[in-house]
């Protein structure tokens, strides 16, 4: 409702809607080595391609990606604590003015946290399970290597993916009791799935933009770089 009244405060971090519009030409006018950033792009041509170059149109998928991001985060936090620190970041995240703003601006950042919030909750459940002694083992298996799936490609959009290296790396702390030393192969599992799934990522990547894989990762390098960033 607050995103709603606030509205006609909307706008766009870059020019996004200029980029991603319908216009006479074919497909979109970027290609970007933030994989984010190239998939919102699609997400944004592929919705004016169904209702037009309505500008709004943008910003209310904006509302609906925080929210969904907010919702796998407050789930999240629930799986991991418990209810009550789970309402106290979704009432900051909901009602925050920078929160607030965040969903009424054209900006990749914002599917991006959706995507990120999802692997953090997925990897929250998959904390949780593992510390369950009734948890089928064979499912623990699979959902080891899904998490690891997941995560992997989340880390290939963006390098803040990384930062749930910071949730694997819980899994010593949540061994089920009956266990000895499996949980540590089912984190290396776990790793090795993440590194292989990022490769391949970034093989697909070079070989539908026609580059390498090592042009790639240098320009990564220069996007993620110290001097990239100005403050």
């Amino acid at each position: 409702i607050i995103r709603v009244i606030m509205l006609e405060h909307a706008g766009e971090e870059a020019a996004y809607f200029e980029v991603t519009k319908v216009t006479d030409q074919k497909g979109i006018l970027v290609r970007s080595v933030q994989g984010a950033v190239y998939f919102y792009c699609i997400l944004l041509h592929g919705l004016f391609r169904v209702v037009g170059n309505r500008w709004i149109a943008g910003i209310w998928v904006q509302i609906v990606l925080q929210l969904i991001g907010i919702s796998f985060i407050y789930m999240a936090i629930k799986r991991l604590m418990s209810r009550i620190p789970a309402l106290l970041v979704l009432g900051f995240m909901l009602f925050a003015p920078v929160s607030i703003r965040a969903g009424l601006t054209y900006s990749a950042q914002i599917l991006y946290f959706c995507f990120f919030a999802l692997g953090f909750w997925v990897l929250a459940d998959y904390l949780r399970r593992s510390t369950d002694i009734r948890q089928n083992t064979v499912f623990l298996w699979f959902y080891t290597v899904f998490a690891g799936i997941i995560t992997g490609i989340i880390c290939y959009l963006d390098i803040s993916g990384f930062l749930l290296l910071f949730m694997i790396a819980m899994l010593p702390m949540v061994k089920r009791e009956n266990e000895d030393s499996i949980w540590i192969v089912r984190m290396l599992v776990l790793v090795t799935v993440l590194a292989i799934t990022v490769f391949v990522s970034l093989l697909i990547d070079s070989i539908l933009s026609g580059t390498t894989v090592l042009s790639i990762l240098n320009s990564w390098k220069i996007l993620y770089s110290r001097r990239s960033f100005s403050f």
